[in-house]
């Protein structure tokens, strides 16, 4: 997965915005985001960090989001009805 990031990275200059436990290694590809900044942080990187932060956490609600909307379906529709519809839409056997 880190090759890709740092393909796409090469090609468009896309970063990918990552929780700091995920990134442990120092990677220019990665804008963590966290709740601790350092003591010697710029306006700039509090900004950049700040908006990291935000769009991690909206990322996490609509993943929560999809996962309830699931459970949902697989507790009402049945598993057997999501997997007959979900297959024959993606075309898999």
């Amino acid at each position: 997965m880190h090759v890709k990031l740092e393909e796409v990275f090469t090609a468009c200059g896309d970063k990918c915005v990552v929780d700091s436990a995920f990134a442990r290694v120092r990677n220019e590809v990665f804008i963590k985001s966290c709740q601790i900044l350092p003591t010697n942080t710029t306006h700039q990187w509090l900004f950049i960090s700040s908006e990291a932060t935000s769009l991690r956490q909206r990322s996490e609600k609509g993943m929560r989001g999809l996962w309830a909307s699931f459970n949902f379906h697989a507790q009402y529709a049945g598993l057997n009805q999501i997997r007959s519809s979900l297959f024959t839409t993606l075309r898999i056997t």
